[in-house]
């Protein structure tokens, strides 16, 4: 498959950054979910003149998909779980688990918009999820709501 930012090498790329094997994380299971382009199309959102990236820009560009794909595959209940096995009591093991995975993604997340902010040549936009403090939107310079009071 075609990707828009995704490096043609990107399968080894995720394999060596997650330390997953091809019988953990196979290629065309992650093909057939989709993350690999969710992951490619959440980079093109983010970069959108990403046509013109060049040099370290195009390097760092790349790098953010692949940290993304990983981000997906993380949070995907049929490959989160493979990158940390060990063996325990049934109820602690899943806990554990889950808590290393949470943890995975957020450090995924974290390298992923390291890799945008390294960017200088194009545009990177603002993450969509950036919080908005409501408070300083409700502050009326103007006359108080409701009069004097």
């Amino acid at each position: 498959m075609a990707y828009k930012v995704m490096p043609m090498d990107w399968i080894q790329k995720i394999h060596a950054v997650t330390s997953m094997t091809s019988a953990d994380l196979p290629q065309d299971a992650i093909e057939d979910m989709g993350l690999v382009q969710i992951a490619d199309n959440d980079v093109v959102k983010r970069v959108p003149d990403y046509l013109n990236a060049t040099g370290s820009d195009l390097q760092y560009l790349e790098m953010a998909s692949i940290f993304r794909a990983c981000y997906h595959i993380t949070r995907n209940p049929m490959f989160g779980n493979k990158m940390f096995v060990s063996v325990k009591t049934m109820d602690i093991s899943w806990t554990k688990g889950r808590v290393e995975v949470d943890a995975a993604a957020s450090k995924f997340e974290q390298q992923y918009e390291e890799m945008l902010a390294q960017i200088e040549d194009v545009e990177v936009l603002l993450p969509e999820y950036v919080s908005v403090n409501i408070f300083s939107i409700a502050e009326n310079e103007g006359d108080p709501i409701g009069g004097d009071g």
